[in-house]
């Protein structure tokens, strides 16, 4: 079970009291479509709010909205950061990156973004490095009345 789930749980018996046997087996749901890339979350909020309807839980609309918080929390802040965290780029930038990923390429453009931006970024400080060794090293060669 991940955070997702466990944060369900516990938001779930927050609220009021609900049968732990539905609750634990909801929260596995949603852990494991966490896995299931693009459309697993969505699967599992699905699977979760179905459930709780269906089982009489009389808070599901402060349900939906901790789980829609929740999930605009850690897909527009958290993932961006710990992206860009990861791979050394600024949040905002693995943002708009996902962002253009998806307009130039659709899922798979998504999926590609990232690695992507962080190639190019790598490329980028390869090659300021490269400039700048050349720059150092032309200055220690030319006589002090060359020197630009």
């Amino acid at each position: 079970m991940d955070i997702y789930g466990i944060s369900m749980e516990q938001f779930a018996k927050l609220l009021g009291p609900s049968l732990d046997r539905p609750v634990v087996n909801k929260t596995g749901i949603a852990g494991l479509f966490e896995f299931i890339p693009v459309v697993g979350p969505l699967a599992a909020v699905l699977v979760i709010i179905v459930v709780e309807v269906l089982s009489g839980y009389n808070h599901v609309i402060a349900l939906v909205i901790f789980i829609l918080s929740y999930r605009m929390f850690q897909d527009y802040v958290l993932s961006p950061y710990l992206m860009g965290a990861g791979v050394e780029l600024h949040p905002l930038l693995v943002l708009f990156g996902v962002f253009a990923g998806e307009q130039i390429a659709g899922v798979p453009g998504m999926f590609f973004s990232v690695p992507v931006i962080a190639i190019l970024r790598v490329v980028y400080v390869r090659s300021m490095r490269a400039r700048t060794s050349r720059e150092l090293s032309r200055r220690a060669v030319l006589p002090p009345h060359d020197r630009p």
